[in-house]
């Protein structure tokens, strides 16, 4: 609507959604039915960025889980309108007190309808939030703020939600765990770069990806095709996962130098000098000539040695050792699968996996390879890279399924890298 894209309209939903709905639910409480039906409203919404514009069942308490968690993020309002106006209650209630001369909260549910019916639903939340059947609303001796209050019921989602996955097999509760993470779902946020933009096709895939939805083109075989013309031909499969690992068509190379590119130009633009592919003789004995993707100069430090491997928690191997009930197996296996002597003392290996860019650990980004200005430019620094990756996976990714179900003409194959 309005000419916005997909990715653009997603970002003002999870903003309006969440705002209008805090406001109302604190300024005057939201009724229970109301806020059911605002949900369902909002789930059917979502929906109209898929193909069909139906969200199954399944998938629909997952857009309620935070990001890191490996939901979309939106605001419920039936779990969170109890506690934002419970909150706004125990906020004002000294001050009103205060001001109309009144003792207690009992005299004031006495003189005032209004609060006889809308305090006791504030004291309940109090009280399941505390854990003290003796809490009032309005006590200045409880702290009670909207988050602490809605904890306890967005954790209860939260637990149905991942038993919810359990039963749908092993293969979707890996590809749940890879959605979350840090930095998993960059590609979410308002674009402001041109790294950052996902086109309308792209999107509704990676939506679909995110939730673990069928993919409606994954039907028939791969027409990826390799730089001498051979098509693939191998069956796909309903959620774009052979599409996404093919090996014709140079989509892996797109998608690993891409990430690359954009990592060399990050540090160059935060005052360091990098090398791409450099031929370090020392690391492999029997490979000379191996290369590493980015060799990061920075002044008084040792130099920085990055990787750039990409990786799936819903491979062969990674699920043979856990990856459905485990964070960081695929990654775990990357590093341990990888031979020579790179120096990783100062060494990073970015290990994408699925909609998780950047692994945390003991390769992480070392504190002075980061920006050196203020925390705040730091921070905002290190947010853009995470985005960037964030939506190159999700984009190459998206490309690679697309052009898995579109026949590929030999004008076109001069443009696949061998």
């Amino acid at each position: 609507k309005g000419g916005l894209s997909l990715q653009q309209g997603y970002a003002l939903l999870r903003t309006r959604v969440g705002g209008d709905a805090t406001f109302l639910a604190r300024a005057c409480g939201i009724p229970a039915a109301s806020a059911i039906s605002l949900d369902k409203a909002l789930e059917d919404f979502v929906g109209t960025y898929l193909e069909n514009s139906d969200l199954p069942a399944v998938a629909r308490p997952r857009i309620y889980l935070r990001v890191s968690d490996g939901g979309l993020g939106m605001h419920s309002v039936a779990a969170t309108a109890p506690a934002a106006n419970a909150a706004s209650w125990h906020s004002c209630i000294p001050h009103i007190l205060k001001r109309i001369e009144l003792p207690t909260v009992s005299a004031l549910t006495t003189a005032s309808p209004w609060c006889a019916a809308s305090l006791p639903a504030c004291t309940l939340q109090i009280q399941l939030a505390s854990g003290d059947p003796a809490a009032v609303v309005g006590d200045p001796d409880i702290s009670a703020s909207q988050r602490t209050l809605a904890s306890a019921p967005l954790a209860a989602a939260a637990v149905r939600t991942r038993a919810l996955v359990a039963t749908t097999g092993r293969a979707a509760q890996a590809a749940f765990r890879s959605a979350g993470g840090p930095g998993s779902a960059g590609w979410l946020l308002p674009p402001s770069l041109a790294p950052h933009f996902l086109s309308n096709p792209c999107f509704r895939i990676a939506v679909r990806t995110r939730l673990d939805l069928d993919i409606p083109c994954q039907v028939g075989v791969c027409q990826h095709r390799d730089a001498a013309g051979t098509l693939c031909g191998e069956a796909l499969d309903a959620k774009g996962q052979h599409a996404r690992s093919c090996r014709k068509g140079g989509w892996l190379v797109k998608k690993h130098n891409s990430i690359v590119d954009e990592l060399a130009v990050w540090c160059d633009n935060n005052n360091a000098y990098t090398i791409k592919e450099a031929i370090l003789p020392n690391a492999n004995p029997d490979h000379p000539e191996a290369r590493i993707d980015l060799i990061v100069q920075i002044p008084g430090h040792a130099p920085i040695y990055i990787d750039v491997t990409i990786v799936s928690a819903l491979a062969q191997e990674p699920m043979r050792r856990g990856s459905p009930t485990r964070d960081g197996v695929a990654c775990e296996f990357s590093r341990q699968s990888q031979t020579g002597e790179i120096p990783w003392d100062n060494g990073v290996r970015v290990c994408c996996r699925g909609t998780r860019p950047i692994r945390r650990g003991r390769h992480e980004l070392p504190k002075k390879s980061r920006p050196p200005q203020g925390p705040a430019l730091r921070s905002t620094a290190l947010n853009d890279i995470y985005q960037t990756v964030s939506t190159l996976v999700q984009r190459w990714q998206a490309e690679a399924i697309i052009a898995s179900c579109t026949p590929c003409t030999h004008s076109h194959l001069s443009l696949i890298p061998s």
